[in-house]
């Protein structure tokens, strides 16, 4: 049903591109039917025939198979046969960058994070801030909490949209973003009885030790946000530990299927701000900004957790208030998932409808604006994070998954 379900809703834009139709829907353009639709009929079978010859060639041969050989010179093909830009070159010149982890003491534990221009550096950010407080004296998704987090959330966010690009590219000032002393300065602005902050962007230049650059102007743009995106976490009996998110931007990526190939192409060009002359605007060789947050956390023991989340901008914030809800509040995996969250940039306070009612009111009274919001099967409102959290006391491995969409925890 959910296969079917997405097709259906984006049927009208695929309509344009007859190698996605041919993949992922009937012959006469209708989307596949799901199990049960109809018992006097067996179910439609999703096949990708073209898909599954590409990754036996990736298998044999290695990533060459795709950067240099037939794979890439087929997607190359397509795209410039309807006015693409790239060529063979810019993907044979397509190097990974291994970066050292982003590593954030929080209360005693280990948050371990993709760097640089990811969800990384906003959630080490918060959770920075957050250190300042006594979350766990105020109590799970109490008015006092959410209003601690959501501010977080305002100048984390804030600061992102501003200072984030690829360093390869522009002068970041992570050092600072990432430091406990301007956390702490940052902290200071936030009053627990009014919100929002007046001043959300800060300065971290000043806890850098580059020296500042000149000023590059901030970025306002505010991409769509994702939706086909996943994430598993992995845990083995030894403890060790995978958090992996891979996304393709929007609900089947850029629309296009290279002919031959099975293979969905992004549409991540979206992820830069069109405006030229800003911190992260669109430019040569240059890797753009992510709210990918693959995390794992450690405590004195060892490996403690794996976790992630799809869901764009909202990945950020599902991210952090799953940790919250595990390393503050003591909640199990599943319920530090199912838990009603918020969503907080540098605009309205996203809240779940299942908070309570007075609550509600006590976060619109210090100042909050707030739109509620409903989350559904179909809906991605507050992400759809899951995880996996170690039972030291009885030896086990406590998954969890976003209760709405298709997703579950598995033991081998």
């Amino acid at each position: 049903w959910y296969v079917f379900a997405n097709c259906a809703g984006q049927l009208a834009r695929l309509r344009n591109f007859p190698e996605t139709m041919a993949v992922f829907y009937r012959p006469d353009g209708t989307p596949l039917l799901p199990v049960n639709h109809d018992d006097s009929r067996d179910p439609d079978r999703l096949i990708q025939a073209d898909l599954a010859r590409s990754l036996h060639m990736i298998a044999e041969q290695g990533p060459d198979a795709f950067y240099k050989g037939e794979i890439g010179q087929s997607i190359v093909k397509q795209l410039r046969a309807h006015g693409g830009i790239i060529t063979t070159q810019d993907l044979a010149d397509y190097a990974v960058q291994v970066r050292e982890p982003l590593y954030v003491d929080y209360r005693g534990k280990r948050v371990v994070m993709v760097p640089e221009n990811t969800g990384g550096p906003t959630v080490s950010e918060a959770l920075n801030i957050l250190e300042c407080f006594d979350l766990e004296s105020h109590g799970h998704n109490t008015p006092t909490s959410l209003h601690l987090i959501a501010e977080a959330c305002r100048m984390a966010f804030s600061d992102r949209l501003a200072y984030l690009a690829d360093t390869q590219c522009a002068s970041v000032p992570l050092d600072g973003l990432q430091s406990k002393a301007y956390a702490s300065e940052r902290s200071r602005l936030i009053d627990p009885a009014r919100g929002p902050v007046r001043e959300p962007i800060g300065q971290p230049w000043a806890f850098q030790s580059d020296v500042r650059p000149a000023e590059t102007p901030h970025s306002n743009w505010k991409r769509p946000s994702d939706g086909n995106t996943s994430h598993l976490s992995v845990i083995d009996r030894e403890g060790n530990m995978v958090a992996l998110t891979a996304s393709l931007g929007r609900l089947f990526g850029s629309g296009v299927v290279a002919s031959g190939t099975g293979i969905v192409l992004n549409n991540g060009t979206m992820w830069f701000d069109p405006k030229p002359g800003s911190v992260n605007s669109i430019g040569p060789g240059k890797r753009s900004i992510s709210a990918s947050t693959p995390t794992l956390v450690f405590d004195k023991e060892g490996p403690l957790m794996a976790l992630g989340a799809p869901g764009g901008r909202k990945v950020i914030t599902a991210v952090l208030q799953v940790t919250l809800n595990v390393l503050d509040y003591g909640l199990g995996m599943q319920d530090a998932i199912s838990a009603p969250r918020i969503h907080c940039e540098t605009g309205p306070l996203h809240a779940d409808v299942r908070l309570p009612a007075d609550t509600i009111q006590s976060l619109r009274d210090i100042g909050h604006e707030i739109l509620m919001r409903e989350e559904s099967f179909l809906s991605s409102y507050f992400a759809r994070p899951n995880g996996i959290l170690i039972d030291r006391e009885r030896g086990l491995l406590r998954g969890g998954a976003e209760p709405y969409k298709m997703a579950t925890a598995i033991g081998f």
